[in-house]
């Protein structure tokens, strides 16, 4: 779990502050309380919290020393939600210099402490990721008999995860699992595993415009707690983490899809006279060119080229009823350099080359 300690020169504060939720239930747990920064500073050395809630305006050392003092004399990572009246609020801005960006105002919400810890649960476990990474060289340094990173990589089962293959996560958790009850018992191993799961499913759900703060509230917690369950609860949670997160990823993915398609089809339509291809379109709306063909196709049931020939040739047909514009003017007007190619399309989408049918629709007047 990760520590945290409140600074408040008002003890009906601290303690309002330590009833408002529960702590554990969000991965965190009180390490201590402050009366002044004095204490905090003792407190803070003796306890490196992860994260301080502190008071503005104390006796002795107030809010703002305290946090410079943190910062520049002890040279710490923890990071800190200002406490501040309204009265206060200009004087709590100042604390930006010094990095922090989380403020609540007394009286304190729970729907906003609540936030704040999310918010702050996200960036504590991917700064944990880099220090994994450290411990996974610790443990590889031991003598296992077994492929330890075979059974910490993540890329299988994000793989799985990414591609909503269903049996896969399922057998890919079974194995992973099998593989620490057999051969690893420490419960520092698993936490690491799903730390770094998670985070990188984080990376996905951001990578699909998903909303990342919904997915730390539901599962991000689950990190701190693990201590707290048995080895089959930790294995069941951890599967119905991949689970939902891949079908979530799923949905966003296909909600996404349309809107960019939606997005390219406008772009066609408005640009279809000048020289444009897949690779073009998935540079400007930031798309693999395979995966925006694929979409295309699914879409509107037909290949891109076709699409875009289909609209160009519409376009033609229009020039050639409603002015005088020889073959060669009208083939550039939609986008052919090659007056040939373009009767050869014309001829191809609308039976008739395109004197013919000009010649047709003069026929009709």
């Amino acid at each position: 779990m990760f520590k945290v300690l409140l600074v408040d020169d008002e003890p009906f504060v601290t303690k309002a502050l330590k009833m408002l939720i529960n702590w554990e239930n969000f991965g965190y747990n009180i390490c201590g309380e402050a009366s002044n920064g004095e204490k905090a500073i003792k407190l803070i050395e003796e306890e490196k919290p992860d994260i301080v809630i502190t008071d503005i305006r104390m006796p002795k050392i107030d809010g703002l020393q305290l946090i410079k003092y943190s910062i520049e004399k002890l040279n710490i990572n923890t990071k800190f939600i200002i406490l501040s009246g309204y009265e206060d609020f200009k004087y709590a801005q100042q604390a930006i210099r010094y990095g922090v960006k989380d403020y609540l105002l007394k009286p304190i919400d729970e729907d906003e402490l609540v936030k704040r810890l999310r918010k702050l649960l996200l960036e504590l476990n991917v700064a944990d990721k880099h220090i994994n990474e450290k411990f996974y060289e610790d443990v590889k340094d031991c003598n296992f008999t077994y492929s330890f990173e075979n059974v910490l990589g993540v890329n299988s089962l994000v793989d799985a995860i990414e591609k909503n293959n269903e049996i896969d996560i399922k057998n890919l958790v079974n194995d992973i699992f099998d593989n620490f009850h057999e051969k690893l018992s420490a419960i520092e191993v698993i936490e690491v595993y799903i730390n770094n799961l998670i985070v990188e499913i984080m990376k996905i759900i951001k990578d699909v415009n998903g909303d990342v703060d919904e997915f730390v509230l539901k599962h991000c917690q689950f990190v701190g707690l693990l201590k707290n369950l048995c080895f089959k609860e930790v294995k069941q949670k951890t599967l119905e983490l991949c689970l939902e997160s891949s079908a979530y990823i799923k949905l966003l993915k296909s909600n996404n899809s349309r809107g960019v398609i939606n997005e390219v089809e406008k772009f066609i339509k408005k640009h279809y006279m000048e020289d444009i291809n897949l690779k073009l379109l998935s540079e400007k709306f930031y798309i693999n060119p395979v995966y925006l063909g694929q979409q295309f196709k699914k879409y509107f049931g037909k290949h891109f080229n076709d699409y875009l020939n289909e609209i160009r040739i519409e376009e033609a047909k229009k020039i050639l009823a409603r002015t005088n514009k020889k073959i060669y003017e009208v083939a550039e007007c939609v986008g052919y350099k090659n007056t040939d190619y373009f009767v050869g399309r014309f001829q191809k989408n609308v039976n008739m080359s395109p004197s013919e049918y000009r010649k047709s629709l003069q026929k009709l007047k």
